[in-house]
């Protein structure tokens, strides 16, 4: 768990900051474990999910997971040549 000590966002697991922070979850996993540290985009984001609440932070994650699937699908139908 990455240590931010505001709110809802330090009780987040590696994934869910990943997918909330917009970043891989490799590259959560390396700060954690002080391998890399966030820059530009990346501390910016972090900085602004410290804001969030409890609410606002479960309803983010659930629009991002529900939007998920469609992604794939419209991913794998450019692959193949189809729009």
């Amino acid at each position: 768990m990455l240590w931010l000590p505001q709110g809802q966002v330090s009780r987040l697991r590696g994934g869910e900051l990943a997918t909330l922070g917009g970043v891989s979850a490799n590259a959560v996993g390396f700060w954690e474990q002080g391998k890399a540290r966030p820059r530009g985009r990346d501390k910016e984001a972090l900085v602004a999910l410290r804001k969030l609440g409890r609410r606002e932070v479960a309803r983010i994650l659930a629009a991002k997971v529900a939007e998920s699937p469609q992604k794939a699908k419209s991913r794998a139908r450019l692959r193949r040549g189809r729009r």
